[in-house]
């Protein structure tokens, strides 16, 4: 299905006979200090580098967004009208009006507050997949404007690019950027690609099912569950090993997977919220051990739910 939206953007590239960000190239001067500074920096005293964010880092992406349309206003007016074009022909597709009961009018949203959906509807795949990549593009866009600099100016002089999970998408589409007609095509591609993303994976994995609500109607429930945890100060080895004695006394449908690995005993676990919050009271006892070994270190085990949707980078998510 994620070709197909590729296919999509294609066939609409084609139908556009103009380029929306062409009209944008700045004017450099030699007045600029800013550009000089940036475009001659020694490489061995000053490496630049970008990195792209994914799921699970804020919950206030679209705040950050709004901000940046406060800060920059009329600038944006071209990308926001270019990115609603495009949701508004991906939206079309009868397979994805499903999981947008309230719409991705974000142009609106940042105009209008007060129609701003709330965060749980933000926060949902379909629509936080596509929207913190418009943000992400539309910094850099800013960026571009405010040094007066053509996107391949900043990617050369840039010594490297990455993303965390959907952020290596618009690190590597940004990475092939020279022109504002680059710009143009790598926009709509990683809108188009990051908007199948996150609706295929919240079909594959359904939001707020019978047994989620169950789980955050719990009034002993302090934090609401969801399908992804954050787990520190457990190394790899020994939580791997609490995982596979929690699994085996349950179905695989109700596993938790070992998704993200972000240090030696910082990682992220997926699966079904009622799940995961089971195996939050199953850690409880490594907990109280390490209390009692090293209470004055500070580093006990900490448990936190990330602000996602779906259950990313585990295998509840490969028939997408």
């Amino acid at each position: 299905m994620l070709l197909r939206g590729l296919a999509f953007d294609a066939a609409t590239t084609k139908r556009q006979n103009t380029t929306h960000f062409r009209s944008f190239t700045p004017k450099r001067t030699s007045a600029d200090l800013h550009v000089r500074i940036f475009c001659t920096l020694d490489k061995t005293t000053a490496n630049k580098h970008r990195v792209f964010g994914g799921q699970g880092n804020t919950q206030d992406y679209f705040t950050e967004l709004r901000g940046l349309y406060a800060t920059y206003g009329c600038l944006l007016d071209d990308i926001i009208d270019f990115g609603s074009m495009i949701f508004e022909q991906l939206l079309a597709e009868d397979t994805v009006i499903d999981q947008y009961p309230l719409g991705l009018d974000f142009a609106k949203w940042l105009k209008k507050p007060e129609t701003t959906p709330d965060s749980d509807y933000l926060l949902s795949a379909p629509v936080s997949f596509p929207l913190i990549a418009l943000g992400q593009l539309a910094s850099f866009y800013i960026a571009c404007k405010v040094w007066g600099l053509t996107p391949g100016d900043v990617i050369e002089n840039l010594q490297g690019s990455t993303g965390h999970s959907q952020g290596i998408i618009v690190a590597a589409g940004l990475a092939t950027c020279r022109t504002w007609d680059d710009f143009e095509g790598t926009f709509r591609a990683c809108l188009v690609a990051l908007f199948f993303t996150g609706c295929r994976s919240q079909q594959q994995f359904p939001h707020k099912t019978s047994w989620q609500k169950m789980v955050q109607d719990d009034a002993e429930c302090v934090e609401e569950p969801t399908p992804m945890i954050n787990i520190k100060h457990l190394p790899r080895a020994e939580l791997e090993k609490q995982v596979n004695a929690f699994n085996h006394h349950l179905p695989r449908y109700q596993h938790v997977a070992v998704a993200l690995v972000n240090g030696p005993d910082n990682i992220v676990c997926g699966g079904p919220p009622e799940s995961l919050k089971s195996f939050v009271s199953w850690l409880e006892d490594v907990k109280k051990s390490q209390q009692k070994i090293k209470p004055l270190s500070g580093k006990i085990l900490e448990t936190r739910y990330l602000p996602i949707s779906a259950p990313f980078h585990t295998f509840y998510l490969g028939k997408c």
